[in-house]
């Protein structure tokens, strides 16, 4: 994919960190580093796991939108 380095870098960089969020947080809910309950936990589980496909969707919608190397000019 042709896309200008500054898009593409940005682009994994916001990938890189809605991993590293979902990863972070679902651990902290599976070695109960919170104090919630069952509840609680089951919602962040889930919440965080939906956080993290919104964010790599629209990391990838944003790379594919401003990336477009047609709309450059230099």
């Amino acid at each position: 994919m042709a896309m200008r380095p500054e898009v593409k870098r940005n682009g994994w960089l916001i990938i890189g960190f809605a991993v590293l969020q979902c990863i972070l947080l679902q651990t902290a809910v599976h070695q109960q580093w919170l104090d919630l309950n069952y509840s609680q936990r089951a919602a962040t589980y889930t919440l965080s796991g939906i956080f993290c496909a919104t964010l790599i969707l629209l990391a990838l919608l944003y790379m594919v939108i401003k990336g477009n190397p047609d709309n450059y000019d230099s």
